[in-house]
């Protein structure tokens, strides 16, 4: 599961998030918004400027990683990303081995990008800037289908993105894909599956389709235009990813997400074990675990002694900006978890990952054992065959990764 105690409130990993975009896809709910010309320079020196405010809070972890996310980072200009990278090295420089302790390699440093923004030169200078992992968002290898879904690739696109990264000298590349798309047929799923195994990623995510209200895609499902796989199709589809994925090497080591050994994702990796992040840019969220006195929390601070404090930065970029601007950037919103929400948030994000949640561990971090924290809906859920209870683990059975977020829904 991870290592126990202190070194998780050490971590840290930061989120960096990017929100323009070409164009919205009929899909998203996310936190961004299309635009013909982006504010490279000015986006850039908000984010500068909240890092060195904010880099404070955080004195003493190690950096884990570095995300950018978005909206469509991969369209931020390349010096630009770097010196957003530098900057994040600058305010956490790495920890010296003690301890016994041996030192972390370099952070993760992760871009999104959209395949059809890829050309050599972007690519090139991305990677001489810090980037060492790339997440492209290919989504699907048919045509039709990316169409459907509002992208601006197609599949040769794809293809090209992904030959194009590796020359740049990217050796970790992350693809992600979704399923149960509207009259998706499980063969073409399975086409866009076996000709993305064939490239040889490090990492793949695949999603199933999720309406979100208020999306063009929400409206079209609501007035009958279009129609969703039912449910056992989306099932053949999930169990059809983790077989031909599995066979072509990568491990199915959480809910969505396969790699090869020793790729699995950095950053995703600490959300999944209650570690800290630093979020910055226009609606990014921030979690910092604090002493219950307001002291920051830090090493020797006891898991009975924590809560988490979770922080939203304005939604709006402009807003933002000029916040940034003129130095007066405050969260928009502020939640305090007390020691049994963190539990109960430990508990559904640690059971994602298909090795579990490690009992001893649990105990170590948060000061009881998960079965104890959630009795009644552990012994519930292992009726029904979706829990495994073991002496040292608690996971997710087979059964239960179908049901993922119905299990999680029952901890919070």
């Amino acid at each position: 599961m991870g290592p126990v105690g202190n070194q998780v409130a050490e971590d840290l990993g930061v989120y960096v998030h990017f929100p323009f975009c070409a164009s919205r896809c009929p899909y998203c709910d996310f936190a961004t918004e299309a635009r013909a010309t982006l504010p490279h320079e000015a986006y850039a020196d908000a984010v500068l400027a909240e890092i060195a405010a904010r880099a404070p809070d955080w004195a003493g972890r190690t950096l884990r990683s570095i995300y950018f996310g978005g909206g469509t980072p991969g369209l931020w200009r390349a010096d630009r990303v770097a010196a957003v990278v530098a900057a994040v090295h600058a305010a956490f420089p790495p920890a010296p081995a003690t301890g016994g302790r041996a030192p972390h390699g370099p952070p993760e440093v992760t871009v999104e990008m959209n395949p059809g923004d890829a050309d050599a030169a972007h690519l090139g200078a991305l990677r001489a800037g810090g980037v060492n992992r790339l997440s492209l968002g290919i989504q699907s290898l048919d045509d039709d289908e990316l169409k459907l879904l509002g992208r601006r690739h197609g599949r040769a696109a794809a293809l090209a993105a992904f030959r194009l990264a590796r020359a740049a000298g990217f050796e970790n590349l992350a693809c992600d894909l979704i399923f149960g798309l509207p009259a998706q047929p499980v063969a073409r799923f399975a086409g866009s599956l076996d000709e993305l195994c064939d490239l040889g990623p490090e990492h793949v995510s695949v999603y199933n389709l999720t309406v979100e209200e208020g999306t063009p895609f929400a409206a079209q499902v609501g007035a009958g235009r279009l129609r969703l796989p039912d449910g056992g199709v989306q099932v053949d589809m999930y169990e059809l990813a983790r077989e031909r994925l599995a066979a072509a090497g990568l491990r199915h080591y959480e809910v969505s997400n396969f790699a090869r050994a020793g790729r699995e994702a950095v950053h995703n990796g600490l959300y999944w074990r209650g570690a800290e992040y630093l979020g910055v840019g226009a609606a990014a969220h921030s979690l910092r675990l604090v002493a219950a006195s307001d002291r920051a929390a830090g090493p020797g601070t006891t898991a009975a002694d924590r809560v988490a404090e979770r922080r939203a930065n304005p939604r709006d970029p402009d807003a933002y900006m000029r916040a940034a601007r003129d130095g007066r950037l405050g969260p928009a919103s502020v939640e305090r978890l007390g020691p049994e929400a963190r539990r109960r948030e430990a508990l559904w994000l640690g059971l994602r990952v298909l090795d579990g949640i490690w009992r001893p561990d649990f105990r170590a971090q948060y000061g009881v054992d998960p079965v104890d924290c959630a009795a009644a809906a552990c012994a519930d859920l292992q009726a029904q065959g979706l829990l495994a209870v073991e002496p040292e683990v608690l996971r997710l059975t087979h059964r239960g990764l179908l049901f993922a977020d119905e299990v999680g829904m029952r901890f919070l």
